[in-house]
């Protein structure tokens, strides 16, 4: 079981901050928050996965922007590096990814003193922008291998986040899907994200200059898809993925923040090319501009 499902998680791994650096969101799962307008971000993200038989790195370009107080539109361009194995065969590949557009709407927030609510909606069109049509030896790689999808594919989903000081809880639920290409069906897919985020320190805000803020995150990612088809003909790839991930968030600066985290598959029984997944790692520099 391999790579496709798992970097489309790290590739989310930009979601943005909320109004202020001091409310920035958490890694992986979506913040619901709608970053300010005059504060756009970009930031910079390697993330790396290993299964049995691929190996990857991604460097992920995320550039986010509201245009409103309620709307917020990001890009993310991931730049992909993989080495995969199948049939005995051995092979890599360097090049664009698949590229991501995604617009939040933001649909109820409530603010109080050091605490939010947030509720949002989220869309996202996948464009396939990475090559989907590689092969060795006159052998193609399979087709979850290929480091594109070769179609566009459509994501709506809800995000929910809650602030009481020290704490955060934010969840994320999205339902994808992706048109056919050459007679191949990627199954629909479910995802469910949940987020737990504790301010480390400093304890309290005191006033004065910026002190450095360090967080500690706990998320929990399930993915539930359906099975993947060629000209109608069922090839399995269906099941339940669940990765535990824990992470650290440090705020340098006010317009600084560095992330890292680790993922670790629970469950892993969906039976496909990529093999067992076996982990998943991510660090990320993101800029307040």
């Amino acid at each position: 079981m391999h790579h496709g499902r798992a970097l489309q998680f790290l590739s989310l791994a930009a979601a943005l901050g909320s109004f202020t650096a001091p409310l920035a969101a958490q890694i992986l799962v979506e913040n619901a928050g709608v970053g300010s307008p005059e504060v756009p971000t970009y930031e910079q993200s390697i993330a790396a996965f290993q299964s049995d038989h691929v190996r990857e790195v991604a460097w992920v370009h995320n550039f986010s922007w509201s245009p409103t107080r309620v709307d917020e539109l990001r890009i993310v361009l991931p730049v992909v590096s993989r080495e995969v194995e199948f049939a005995g065969v051995e092979d890599d590949s360097f090049g664009l990814g698949d590229v991501r557009l995604r617009y939040k709407r933001q649909l109820w927030r409530e603010e109080g003193l050091l605490s939010s609510t947030r509720f949002g909606a989220v869309a996202e069109l996948l464009a396939p922008t990475g090559d989907d049509d590689l092969s060795v030896g006159g052998t193609r790689w399979p087709r979850a291998l290929q480091p594109g999808g070769g179609a566009f594919g459509l994501g709506l989903g809800l995000a929910y986040t809650r602030i009481r000081d020290r704490h955060r809880f934010a969840s994320e639920v999205m339902l994808r899907a992706r048109d056919e290409d050459e007679g191949f069906q990627v199954g629909e897919s479910f995802s469910l994200g949940l987020s737990y985020w504790y301010r480390l320190s400093p304890a309290v805000f005191e006033p004065g200059p910026h002190v450095t803020e360090v967080r500690g995150v706990l998320e929990c990612l399930a993915t539930w898809r359906a099975e993947a088809e060629q000209d109608d003909v069922s090839l399995g790839g269906d099941g339940t993925l669940l990765w535990l991930v824990p992470g650290l968030q440090v705020f340098v600066r006010r317009n600084l923040l560095l992330q890292s985290s680790l993922a670790l598959p629970v469950v892993d029984d969906v039976d496909d090319p990529l093999g067992d997944r076996r982990w998943a790692a991510l660090f990320s520099v993101r800029y307040y501009l």
